[in-house]
């Protein structure tokens, strides 16, 4: 029979020093944690929840600590108490835990639990989510990578999927402390393979896809967190699709979790600020809105600048009554200003088509298409299929940072605006005098 003895709960005596010098400098985080936390936290943690406002990183090593288990030897007191019996396993299913309980190094889950079920009383009105075969192929994974963390098969796997997981919990038997997330319910099976695919050869934890994560994000994801040990985290709900690709870029040179866009704490044009001094500084962990660090860091954000563009580039459709002016001015400028003073300008008709006003290369205008704002003319040359005249196509990921630098300042942009940091500051600065450098900047990744 199990003890009734109430559990010990996980305090910070628990953990080493070097393990609570990574607690400190933490930032506050905001992310849909995956199920398989809440499964772990309700049976390890003594009915304490999980802290959420931890980092996917933290939060696995808040349950590895709480996890783990050493039998009692000559010399050593055990460590770790066996979880008590479930309501869904048979008294010859739980002998079977207790005897592999002596191998495993981590604390093995009773059978069936999920977040469906996290309580005793709603698991005496739900079925298991897991088969007693399934339970046995669990045990027999604890057995082959005893310091893994097993999540029981959950409500969106069937048996062959489960299976799959537990292969690929065997294949990481080299990587300590791994946990494999079951299937989420937005996953789909050939999503759900892909994650396993990359876990099993991963030593570090990958996310299930996140509830406001695409399809394209998702793959994008997975290929950038081959690249990197530390957690990509599944975009936000309104986080542009601009900015998921280069906080994937930004990830690969930081030592934490960078967080994704935030609505609540900050704006995209803050949250362009931010990746900008995270990559500047891939040391310091950056909370969304914290404006006194990005400040510390890349300094105030500019102030709005109206870039005077040359007369040729302003074209307005032939049929406004501003072309038709530009047209006289050209003949006789003077005899255009006294016309002017003499008579008022006609008000513009309601089929008339107005010019487009002059746009200032804001921090806004950069987050909202990242290229600069097109004329009439050029709409109309686009539309036909034509090349649109004196615009040099370049391929920004081929350009070095210093080519770039040296790019721009052939073309007339001041020496003092190209003294920045990084290459992602210079785009921004690329972007701000889009008007004066007529290149069109893309991504060539073949």
């Amino acid at each position: 029979m199990a003890s009734s003895e109430r559990r010990k709960s996980m305090t910070v005596n628990d953990f080493t020093e070097e393990e609570q010098a990574a607690f400190q400098g933490m930032i506050t985080y905001q992310f849909d944690s995956p199920d398989a936390f809440r499964i772990f936290a309700a049976a390890l943690l003594a009915g304490a929840p999980l802290n959420d406002s931890y980092s996917p990183t933290h939060q696995l090593m808040v349950l590895c600590k709480s996890a783990a288990h050493r039998p009692a030897t000559a010399r050593r007191a055990a460590s770790g108490k066996p979880l008590p019996k479930c309501v869904y396993e048979g008294d010859q299913e739980y002998v079977a835990r207790q005897k592999c309980q002596k191998v495993a190094r981590t604390l093995i889950i009773p059978k069936g639990l999920s977040a469906y079920s996290p309580t005793e009383r709603r698991r005496s009105l739900v079925p298991s989510t897991e088969s007693g075969d399934m339970f046995i192929r669990r045990l027999d994974a604890h057995r082959e990578a005893p310091e893994a963390l097993i999540a029981p098969q959950s409500k969106t796997e069937d048996d062959m999927l489960f299976i799959k997981r537990m292969v690929a919990v065997k294949a990481s038997v080299d990587n300590p402390n791994i946990l494999i997330c079951p299937k989420e319910a937005v996953e789909s099976v050939a999503e759900f393979e892909a994650r396993l695919k990359l876990a099993q050869k991963h030593a570090g934890l990958v996310l299930p896809r996140g509830a406001h994560e695409s399809a394209g994000q998702f793959t994008k994801r997975l290929l950038a967190q081959e690249r990197t040990l530390k957690v990509l985290l599944p975009p936000s709900a309104d986080e542009p699709e601009a900015t998921v690709v280069e906080r994937h870029k930004v990830q690969l040179k930081c030592d934490f979790s960078v967080h994704p866009f935030d609505a609540s704490r900050e704006d995209v044009p803050s949250y362009w600020r931010r990746l900008q001094a995270q990559a500047s500084s891939p040391f310091t962990n950056i909370a969304p809105g914290d404006t006194a660090a990005i400040t510390k860091l890349i300094g105030a954000p500019a102030k709005p600048e109206v870039v005077a563009m040359p007369k040729e580039e302003v074209q307005a459709p032939l049929d406004s009554p501003t072309s038709v002016q530009a047209s006289n001015g050209a003949l006789d400028e003077n005899s255009e200003n006294s016309e002017a003073e003499a008579s008022p300008a006609k008000p513009v008709t309601a089929q008339t088509t107005a010019p487009e006003p002059a746009v200032e290369p804001t921090v806004e205008r950069v987050m909202e298409v990242a290229t600069p704002a097109k004329t009439a003319a050029e709409v109309e040359v686009e539309a036909s299929g034509a090349p649109t005249a004196g615009v040099e196509r370049i391929a920004i990921n081929k350009v070095t940072f210093i080519g770039l630098k040296k790019l721009l300042q052939e073309r007339g942009v001041p020496k003092e605006e190209v003294s920045v940091a990084n290459k992602m500051a210079l785009k921004m600065v690329a972007d701000k005098w889009a008007d004066v450098l007529k290149v069109e900047w893309y991504e060539d990744w073949a």
